[in-house]
C-alpha cells in the first residue's frame, strides 16, 4: 500500500460488491483517515468518495475468502468486506484500523489534527479556525464535518 500525507494507509484493495453464492469483487482506492475508511474507483478519481466511519465497526477475519476480513456493526451482517494481495497487507490494514479506533476511542488520535477525534464539545478556537464544507455523515449522536483550515487551506474530517 502507498501512503498519503493524511492517511494512515491507503491503497488499492478489493471490496465486495455483491452478496450470495457470486460475490464480486471490485478493485478500488481506500484511504484510512483516522476512523474515516475512503474509498473510490481510483486514487486521483474526480467522483466522489464513499466513505465508512469505522469507529464502532468490529474486524472478522473471512472464512469464505483468503486474506480477507469484514467490517461488522455490532450482532449484524458486514458493512464491508475486503480482499488483501497477501497476508501481510491484510495485517497491515488491520493494525492501522484497530490502532485508529483505540486511538479515537481513548482521545488521542494522533492521525487526526483535530483529537480529540470523538469531542463533542469542541473548543471554541478550533471552531474559528476550521471553515465547514459539508456533511460527509451522520450518526445518533455524532456527525462527521468536512472542514478546512482556514490558514492553510487542507481539508479534514472533523467527527462532532
Amino acid at each position: 500500500p502507498m501512503k498519503d500525507s493524511d492517511a494512515t494507509i491507503s491503497g488499492y484493495l478489493l471490496k465486495q460488491s455483491r452478496w450470495g453464492p457470486f460475490p464480486v469483487w471490485k478493485k478500488l482506492w481506500f484511504k484510512l483517515v483516522g476512523t474515516l475508511l475512503f474509498y473510490s474507483s481510483s486514487h486521483n478519481s474526480d467522483q466522489k468518495k464513499k466513505c465508512v466511519d469505522v469507529s464502532q465497526l468490529q474486524l472478522r477475519e473471512c472464512t469464505s475468502k483468503e486474506d480477507a476480513f469484514a467490517l461488522h456493526s455490532e450482532g449484524s451482517k458486514p458493512v464491508l468486506r475486503l480482499a488483501f494481495d497477501d497476508s501481510m497487507h491484510m495485517n497491515l490494514w488491520w493494525q492501522a484500523i484497530t490502532k485508529n479506533q483505540v486511538n479515537a476511542a481513548s482521545g488521542t488520535d494522533d492521525t487526526d489534527p483535530l483529537t480529540p477525534a470523538t469531542s463533542h464539545a469542541m473548543p471554541e478556537d478550533k471552531r474559528r479556525k476550521y471553515k465547514m464544507l459539508e456533511v460527509i455523515r451522520r450518526g445518533i449522536y455524532t456527525k462527521v464535518y468536512k472542514v478546512q483550515d482556514k490558514l492553510t487551506g487542507e481539508v479534514y474530517a472533523m467527527k462532532v
